[in-house]
């Protein structure tokens, strides 16, 4: 009877390592778990703000682009009037309009941190609607900016020609003055390039504000919605 008193003391005293040890395990890994979530939280809030720092230089990229568009569409509608103006004369105030039409200011999207975020994974943003937002904005919506300046670049080598054939450059670079303006009243090509000029960015004008810049503020909000909810 000793003998098995003795054993079965030995046997719960076993049993109760066994469980002390089996709940140190459990405890270490929760532990772990919990400090791998903070690392992770952390990183996402990380990059959330670094998205979010981008967005904003991407706003205010896009407002300076829309305000240089803007411009030019002005500037065509000017110009268009006046050459169909039979009365019209040459001043001088006109070579800022002729000059300013060919303006044109490229807008490269901030792209760095979610550069960060796919060399770090796409999962760490927790939230799936912001994730996918964050994808289709830089990996769609952002590649209309790099249409846009395709097109600008074709109408540049398009239209070089006819700026040179009837305008000449004055020393402020950004204005231009008609060799004939007289002629260039009758001359159809030119008229036809500021209306073609004006329609194109009168599009572009639209893509930009509507969509890109819209999306671009959209996501910005979102994200900022995100970040404050996290740092709870």
């Amino acid at each position: 009877m000793l003998t098995e008193n003795r054993f079965g003391k030995y046997l719960l005293y076993a049993i109760g390592e066994i469980l002390l040890v089996v709940i140190g395990i459990l405890i270490a890994l929760e532990v772990n778990n919990w400090n791998e979530k903070r690392k992770d939280s952390k990183l996402e809030l990380e990059i959330l703000a670094g998205i979010k720092n981008d967005l904003e230089a991407n706003i205010i990229s896009l407002n300076t682009s829309i305000s240089a568009d803007s411009l030019v569409v002005v500037y065509a509608e000017r110009l268009i009037e006046i050459l169909k103006n039979e009365t019209s004369e040459y001043d001088e105030s006109m070579d800022e309009y002729f000059g300013g039409v060919e303006n044109w200011l490229p807008m490269h999207p901030n792209k760095l941190a979610y550069t960060n975020l796919q060399s770090k994974g796409l999962s760490i943003i927790s939230n799936d609607t912001i994730r996918s937002k964050i994808v289709q904005l830089f990996d769609e919506t952002y590649l209309l900016q790099e249409d846009k300046e395709k097109i600008m670049i074709e109408m540049f080598s398009n239209g070089i020609s006819v700026y040179h054939r009837f305008l000449e450059t004055r020393e402020d670079t950004f204005k231009k003055r008609p060799n004939d303006f007289q002629f260039l009243k009758t001359e159809p090509e030119f008229e036809n390039y500021l209306t073609h000029t004006r329609g194109i960015r009168k599009q572009l004008l639209f893509v930009t504000e509507n969509i890109v810049k819209r999306s671009t503020i959209e996501l910005r909000n979102q994200i900022n919605e995100e970040i404050l909810r996290l740092e709870k």
